[in-house]
């Protein structure tokens, strides 16, 4: 009969940026339960920090045939969140979690799986400086060859598990290993964490791999830190930016994720706001509208609205430049939305409708015009930058950690790569931004997947501030 064994590593991504630790590799067998409440109590997690983040690795082997996975997990009473998950061929759980656990040096991490597990095994690290509990990147593997690509930002962490059956060991490509360890005697087991910096990660059993085998990989970013940004002034007559068709590779969505900065040159004017040439189909003045406040509308294939935001919190500052974040998530569940004007969230709506498990159409457009309604002709008056629309990917909950991916804490443009793939870990649909040195006329490339936007009317100049100033 095989002996299990579980191996873990880790590593941090530079001198400044995410720093990361390995606290501890608790292992218990036979209590053949599926709530593992209790019996991971006392958990060593490392220093207290506010911005500390608690990472998990489990291994948990099955007491029958079928597949176990990870249904919940608190750490420390916070609740944790998957980052990636593989089940074995055998129908082992192989998994990485984490969550925000800011107090403590210790905690309880309770499990609860799906089906009965006869033996787990942890990995733990605590981790500072990274932009929150969601993994930027993850990737999986099972069989007798076990090796992934896995992105690891420049100053980020990576972390891995690796379930091994026909060994006595694992060996690490391109990673650091903590440790080592027996689990149980009923198949062999071994569990990792990863190291930055690498493209590729792999795991080599000893002295035999098996198809049951398998590795978990997950990555986790910095805190953006600040960028150097331009923005561009837009005239309030003809200024804008068209698309004259859908997005390209666009799909309809329950999910839209929205940031700009922007400076108006005229409050309580009805020309801050933008949209599609489809009357109804999506409409928003992100800005201001003639109230100086905020209102968005995403609607179906059929022109029925899903989502509807307004606020009655106003901007009517025509002499700063402001930060805007909507996120609206219609998933079941959680069929939620809110604005987060300046890193504050707004607390209270004039009208605020989010449809359960409502579909917002992105597919039937004949154009979108950026910085223009497309309905009544209305242009945006005043300078924006950092345009970015994410309809693949939604936060929800942590909107500290959110803003984060978006605006500094000291209120400035943050870093979202030059694809606009920092915040979430994929290229957005859209990302108009200047760096340092660009034209006015570069703000019409796309720099997200959605196609290249063109410049229409007056020529467009670049503002005469920033909000990275």
């Amino acid at each position: 009969m095989f002996s299990n064994n579980l191996l873990m590593a880790a590593a941090g991504g530079g001198d400044a940026g995410v720093a990361i630790n390995f606290e501890a590799s608790p292992v218990v067998t036979s209590p053949t339960t599926t709530d593992w409440s209790g019996l991971f109590d006392g958990i060593a997690i490392g220093d207290a920090a506010s911005d500390r983040v608690v990472v998990v690795s489990v291994v948990g082997l099955r007491s029958a045939a079928g597949s176990h996975y990870v249904a919940s997990m608190t750490i420390g009473g916070i609740t944790a969140t998957r980052a990636k998950a593989q089940t074995t061929a055998n129908g082992d759980a192989c998994e990485i979690w984490a969550a925000d656990v800011p107090t403590g040096t210790t905690a309880d991490i309770d499990i609860i799986y799906n089906a009965t597990v006869q033996d787990t095994g942890l990995g733990v690290w605590s981790m500072t400086g990274s932009a929150g509990a969601n993994a930027v990147d993850t990737a999986s593997d099972t069989g007798t060859t076990l090796s992934q690509a896995l992105t690891i930002r420049e100053n980020g962490a990576g972390f891995g598990v690796s379930i091994l059956i026909g060994g006595t060991s694992g060996t690490w490509t391109n990673l650091d290993e903590d440790v080592d360890e027996v689990i149980a005697t009923e198949q062999q087991v071994c569990g990792s964490t990863t190291a930055d910096g690498t493209p590729t990660i792999s795991m080599t059993s000893s002295p035999s791999p098996h198809a049951a085998d398998a590795m978990v990989l997950a990555a986790w970013g910095p805190k953006a830190g600040a960028l150097t940004v331009q923005g561009v002034q837009l005239n309030g007559s003809d200024n804008c930016y068209t698309l004259g068709s859908a997005y390209t590779s666009v799909a309809d969505t329950k999910m839209i994720m929205q940031s700009f900065w922007f400076k108006q040159d005229a409050s309580g004017v009805n020309s801050n706001s933008w949209g599609s040439t489809t009357p109804g189909y999506y409409f928003s003045t992100p800005a201001t509208n003639s109230n100086d406040v905020f209102h968005l509308r995403w609607a179906n294939s059929s022109n029925v609205a899903k989502a509807i935001l307004t606020s009655t919190d106003t901007v009517a500052d025509t002499a700063s430049w402001h930060h805007y974040l909507a996120i609206i998530n219609t998933t079941a569940g959680v069929a939620d939305g809110w604005y987060i004007i300046d890193g504050s969230e707004v607390d209270a709506y004039a009208t605020k409708t989010i449809t359960s498990d409502g579909v917002f159409d992105l597919t039937n457009f004949t154009a979108w015009k950026h910085f223009n309604d497309g309905v009544t002709g209305a242009y945006y008056d005043g300078a924006v930058a950092e345009n970015y629309i994410n309809t693949d990917f939604a936060f929800n909950g942590d909107i500290a950690s959110v803003v984060e991916r978006f605006r500094t804490s000291s209120g400035k443009p943050a870093d979202l790569g030059s694809d606009g793939s920092y915040p979430t870990g994929s290229q957005p649909v859209v990302y108009q931004t200047l760096r340092a040195g660009d034209s006015a006329s570069d703000f019409a490339t796309n720099q997200g997947y959605g196609g290249n936007m063109t410049e229409s009317g007056t020529t467009v100049a670049l503002a005469s501030s920033s909000p990275s100033d």
